[in-house]
């Protein structure tokens, strides 16, 4: 039996926005989604998104989450992003120091390697 524990947002650090992301996929019919929203390090909502993906597989929603979130803080103007997902698979990828030129997903890790510089 698992243990309930209280969660609850943790502001990142003055001066920097955080963006939390999600992505998903319905198992019975495989459509996925990602969602994310933008808070300043004072909690105060600053935006939201959420997009509709197809048939894309949840490792794709989350990457696809992540990247839409950076691109919508830079356009905002912030460059101090705190990004966090519940997805560990889609933070290595996001976190490699070589991009995996073979991989399914290389052209989104790329975009999401480019938003961080």
């Amino acid at each position: 039996m698992a243990v309930p524990r209280s969660v609850r947002w943790q502001p990142p650090d003055a001066g920097y926005i955080k963006v939390n992301v999600d992505g998903s996929c319905i198992i019975s019919s495989g459509f996925c989604g990602a969602a994310g929203h933008l808070r300043g390090w004072d909690g105060q909502c600053l935006a939201g998104f959420s997009m509709n993906l197809g048939k894309v597989g949840v490792l794709a929603a989350e990457l696809y989450a992540i990247r839409q979130g950076l691109m919508i803080c830079l356009d905002m103007g912030y460059s101090y992003i705190w990004c966090e997902s519940d997805s560990m698979e889609a933070v290595r990828l996001c976190l490699l120091l070589v991009i995996l030129l073979h991989h399914r997903l290389a052209v989104v890790i790329t975009d999401i390697h480019q938003l961080m510089r």
